[in-house]
């Protein structure tokens, strides 16, 4: 009876996961000095994943993208075949807004990528279309009877961004 009751409290007790809930760093460096990949990432309720990359190399920023993994089965739900196309996100309460990519099946599991043309357009992704509390994903020919693609638990978009921007690689 008290091991069950320890049990359930340090169950009650224990944080989620964090990359569920919120916006997470990540650095990739490279081999060359100076340079690498930051990332930002955030894990769906279904298993989706979401990440906004860029390159730094000395402190010069590059190569802005968004990279969706959809969850294993929602691929299928998308009626356009591999190749370009649209997805539409939304942060709750606010107008989608609608990124075109390249959208390609793997397995079970489907690819969406964007490149933003510039920093300023990631920038703007970030704070204002996913700013959260809540950013949900829906397909090309989405309706509201329609099943989402995913949904992140997000917030602190300026300060998620900031924290990419000072992102960088010890130059030797």
């Amino acid at each position: 009876m008290i091991r069950l009751l320890t049990l359930a409290v340090t169950l009650a007790l224990a944080p989620a996961a964090a990359s569920a809930e919120r916006w997470m760093l990540h650095k990739r460096p490279s081999a060359a000095p100076g340079a690498g990949e930051c990332a930002l990432s955030a894990l769906g309720e279904n298993g989706a994943r979401i990440e906004l990359t860029m390159r730094d190399a000395n402190r010069r920023k590059s190569d802005f993208r968004l990279v969706l993994w959809l969850a294993p089965g929602s691929r299928a739900t998308i009626p356009v075949a591999d190749g370009e196309t649209f997805l539409s996100f939304a942060s709750s309460g606010q107008k989608s807004t609608p990124l075109t990519g390249k959208l390609r099946g793997t397995g079970k599991r489907g690819i969406f990528s964007h490149d933003f043309p510039s920093l300023d357009a990631m920038r703007a992704f970030v704070t204002e279309t996913a700013r959260g509390p809540v950013l949900y994903v829906a397909g090309p020919h989405a309706t509201p009877h329609t099943e989402l693609l995913a949904r992140f638990h997000v917030s602190e978009g300026t300060r998620a961004m900031n924290a990419l921007l000072s992102c960088n690689f010890p130059i030797r």
